[in-house]
């Protein structure tokens, strides 16, 4: 992912991660797959 960004947004993005508390960067992530899980599902519904 690195050689796709710049520098100058990786860097800064990189070092603003590493800062966080672990359990803010797990549920962050775990928040993203649940509203992707449901969208997912909700679409699935409305074809069957």
């Amino acid at each position: 992912m690195q050689g796709n960004l710049h520098l100058a947004f990786w860097e800064p993005g990189l070092e603003t991660v590493l800062t966080w508390p672990v359990w803010a960067v797990f549920a962050s992530l775990g928040l993203l797959c649940l509203w992707f899980g449901a969208r997912r599902r909700s679409q699935r519904v409305q074809y069957v």
